[in-house]
């Protein structure tokens, strides 16, 4: 007998508590195994009778897991759209305009012979002394003031072809003077005063003066002209009067 059966029978034979060596395990040529001993079995485990087992293997079969492929599930975050609360536009305060100043205007004067003189307009009593600056007489076509140096002392240094600016009422003109005439002057009860060329001892020329008019009776020449400028001349009789004027003809240019 294989070694490999008799491991077996010994196994068996102490698992039931048999003590003697079974003849089965001696073969014919060889000698019976007496010194062997198996390990005792308790009565109290296992019974002297006989006892067959069946030892019943089950199988559990294995869970057989099938994997389905699951498409992955695209989440769709959900969009709220919110209305935009309605906004509330405050008014700006509104705003007053500053007023627009009024343009300065320029005051009433004549620049002439290097200096700026004031000038008083609307004069319609030529007797009205001028003081310090000039008068106007009212058609806007004669002026006069005294031959002083804040004055019309300069009017002496002009000739034909000078030119000079006046400004009245914001308009500013500029003038060009035309004829140079000196008249020989004598005073009147009305303070008026006389006004004769050299040579004509009967004509007046004062009304033609204040009208802008340069004329000769002697000649008969007669020119009219935009103003005519005139202050004293010759020799000083005082109180700010003289022997003859001096008169400057002039057309706007």
């Amino acid at each position: 007998m294989s070694i490999g059966k008799r491991l077996i029978i010994i196994f068996l034979s102490s698992f039931f508590g048999i003590t003697a060596v079974p003849d089965i395990l001696v073969s014919a040529d060889e000698a019976p195994i007496a010194d062997v001993k198996f390990a005792e079995v308790s009565s109290e485990t296992v019974s002297s009778t006989s006892v067959s087992t069946t030892v019943a293997t089950t199988s559990t079969p294995k869970a057989t897991t099938t994997q389905t492929a699951t498409k992955p599930v695209t989440k769709t975050k959900a969009t709220v759209t919110q209305a935009a609360p309605a906004q509330t536009t405050t008014p700006a305060p509104a705003v007053t305009p500053a007023p627009t100043p009024a343009p300065a205007v320029k005051p009433n004067q004549i620049n002439i012979a290097g200096r700026t003189i004031s000038v008083t307009t609307g004069i319609k009593d030529l007797s009205v002394d001028a003081g310090n600056h000039a008068n106007l007489y009212w058609n806007g076509k004669f002026i006069y003031g005294h031959n002083s140096a804040n004055v019309f002392a300069g009017l002496k240094n002009l000739g034909v072809g000078s030119t000079f600016t006046m400004t009245i009422d914001g308009v500013t003109s500029t003038y060009r003077v035309g004829s140079r005439v000196i008249y020989n002057y004598e005073s009147t009860a009305n303070g008026n005063g006389t006004l004769r060329l050299p040579g004509d001892e009967v004509t007046n020329y004062h009304l033609r003066i204040i009208k802008g008019i340069d004329y000769n009776a002697m000649t008969g020449a007669k020119t009219q002209y935009d103003l005519a400028l005139m202050t004293c001349h010759g020799q000083s009789l005082g109180n700010g009067n003289a022997t003859q004027r001096l008169v400057l003809f002039a057309n706007k240019i």
